[in-house]
């Protein structure tokens, strides 16, 4: 195994000099959480461009030339649905990773039982994005009312997610306390 570089402008690799047989078995050893950290961190620039995504659509309505190809109602819940799921992804794949690396060690996963109760208490946001993805996945669509309306002057939007709404239709808010 050799230690390099590389020039992402150039796309150029220079090898520079094998590496000792304890850097291999280093290498050997931490490949592994390496490989995981890059995948976790991917999940969270995945969950970005679910938000880009949503924000374009906004930014898309807002616009004096916007037309209609598909039902606005629609493609507002999918973008938020897509953007739900994901970040509740990110949060089962720690979980998993979590129990799968602590899966005998009970005082561990407690720790991370109390940690998510601890953010959820400190994050009203977070706490609420945690039930109002459970809302969306088990009851009813995220967005119960939109609207746009367009004149000479201006482009107006209305997306609305009515608390009396979800509260009356769900009574699971518990993380969030809505």
């Amino acid at each position: 195994m050799r230690l390099g570089s590389y020039n992402k402008i150039k796309r150029h690799y220079d090898a520079l000099r094998d590496l000792t047989e304890e850097e291999t078995e280093q290498h050997t050893k931490f490949t592994p959480f390496l490989t995981e950290a890059r995948d976790r961190l991917a999940l969270f620039r995945m969950l970005d461009r679910n938000y880009r995504d949503w924000k374009s659509y906004l930014n898309r309505l807002l616009s004096s030339t916007f037309k209609e190809d598909v039902d606005v109602s629609e493609e507002l819940n999918r973008f938020l649905l897509n953007y739900l799921t994901f970040a509740y992804a990110i949060q089962s794949h720690f979980l998993v990773s979590f129990h799968q690396r602590f899966k005998n060690d009970t005082v561990m996963l407690k720790k991370y039982s109390d940690f998510i109760d601890r953010l959820c208490e400190a994050s009203w946001p977070f706490a609420f994005l945690l039930d109002y993805r459970g809302y969306v996945r088990h009851v009813g669509l995220g967005i119960g009312r939109n609207s746009r309306t367009a004149d000479d002057t201006s482009v107006r939007i209305e997306v609305v997610a009515d608390a009396r709404t979800l509260l009356s239709e769900s009574r699971q808010w518990r993380r969030s306390g809505l």
